[in-house]
């Protein structure tokens, strides 16, 4: 069974991949959603992959994926290996990993970065998930989507 903690350190694996819109090669070049996805192909949680978005995503998108793999929780409830679905330009459009800071593709950075969780993102937070229990079992949900 996976834990929080094996998300963080394959999280933490793609630190310094660089930032690339709809990419999802550790190394290469990833957004926040393509890293997400990325750790749950790493991690054998899911083939579940959807490249069918934009910079400018339609409002709900993100969260109609999220609800797919996850429960969400209460951001009180947060524990690491939990996505985090922040608010940027009036909508929900961009995830990180939560690991006592965050760990996200970030456009400005240029690459996928860890760093605290500050105050300003912090308000930016719409929703917090978590992966569903039957895809913390390693291989067992595989082309479920």
């Amino acid at each position: 069974m996976l834990t929080g903690e094996d998300i963080v350190s394959a999280a933490r694996s793609w630190i310094g991949t660089p930032f690339f819109h709809t990419g999802r090669e550790k190394g290469l070049g990833v957004d926040c959603g393509g890293l997400v996805i990325g750790i749950m192909h790493e991690l054998q949680m899911t083939d579940f992959d959807d490249r069918n978005y934009s910079p400018a995503t339609p409002a709900g998108f993100t969260r109609a994926l999220l609800e797919k793999g996850c429960i969400e929780v209460l951001p009180c409830e947060m524990e690491r290996g939990d996505i985090m679905l922040f608010n940027l330009l009036g909508f929900d459009q961009h995830v990180a990993i939560y690991s006592d800071g965050m760990i996200h593709a970030n456009s400005s950075a240029g690459k996928v970065i860890e760093h605290d969780l500050t105050e300003v993102w912090e308000r930016r937070i719409a929703s917090v998930w978590r992966f569903k229990p039957e895809f913390m079992e390693r291989g067992k949900w595989r082309n479920c989507y």
